[in-house]
């Protein structure tokens, strides 16, 4: 699809779908890939890479849209993702195949000059999202085709937002490559409706190569990240 579509939901289990967020002229002939929001000072950011084609900063007054670009391409490979660090400094990083780039950003819409972070799939790597927890900087990161059953999400972790990421002891931290649930990868970590719980959202690849909406609990212990998943049964309900 030209659009993106928004679902929204207050417990992790009720979702309600609200709308393209984006006009289909902001990209015409284009999908616009992997798009992230972000919020800061009363507005809301949008990061996309239209066909893989660079990537453009959109905004909103609200998360539901309409999201309008308010820059030129700003280039780069796909999977654009922000972190905003509790000194209030913006970084952004993305795919390479090389391993995940990023750089320090002067605004919502201003980027520095890239460094390699040293997150890594000896290949192609993408997929990338960094949270801070207890002053250590934690990245999740994608490798292999992402229509492969083998797709997976590893980890990394750092004492700076940009440099020095060492892999997780425990990688890759969620694959499965048999059975129904497969191709797992390109996480966010979100915070639970219970505002201390931590949840790993990603999607897995179906046989007619759509994907869907995954969800399970995820913590961190000393330098190390823990998925408690992949799951396939029924789990207990976020607490609220």
């Amino acid at each position: 699809n030209e659009d993106i579509r928004c679902w929204s939901s207050k417990n992790l289990l009720d979702w309600e779908l609200e709308g393209p967020v984006i006009g289909p002229e902001e990209f015409p002939g284009l999908v616009p890939f992997a798009p992230e929001v972000v919020y800061w000072n009363g507005s809301f950011y949008m990061y996309t890479s239209p066909h893989g084609f660079g990537h453009y900063v959109l905004k909103s007054d609200s998360p539901t849209g309409p999201f309008r670009k308010i820059t030129d391409n700003l280039g780069h490979n796909i999977d654009g993702t922000v972190f905003i660090d509790d000194d209030g400094q913006w970084y952004f990083y993305w795919a390479d195949d090389t391993g995940i780039l990023g750089c320090r950003m002067n605004s919502p819409t201003e980027l520095t000059q890239p460094v390699n972070t040293g997150a890594y799939l000896h290949g192609w790597t993408e997929g990338p999202f960094v949270v801070k927890h207890n002053g250590k900087y934690y990245m999740t990161y994608t490798g292999n085709h992402y229509l492969s059953s083998g797709y997976r999400i590893n980890g990394a972790v750092s004492d700076d937002p940009l440099n020095g990421y060492s892999e997780d002891k425990n990688n890759p931290l969620v694959i499965n490559t048999e059975g129904e649930v497969i191709g797992l990868g390109h996480s966010t970590t979100v915070l639970g409706p219970d505002m201390k719980s931590y949840y790993i959202v990603y999607h897995n690849l179906n046989p007619d190569r759509t994907r869907d909406l995954n969800i399970d609990l995820q913590s961190w212990h000393g330098r190390n990240t823990y998925v408690y998943g992949p799951t396939v049964t029924k789990q207990p309900a976020p607490q609220l």
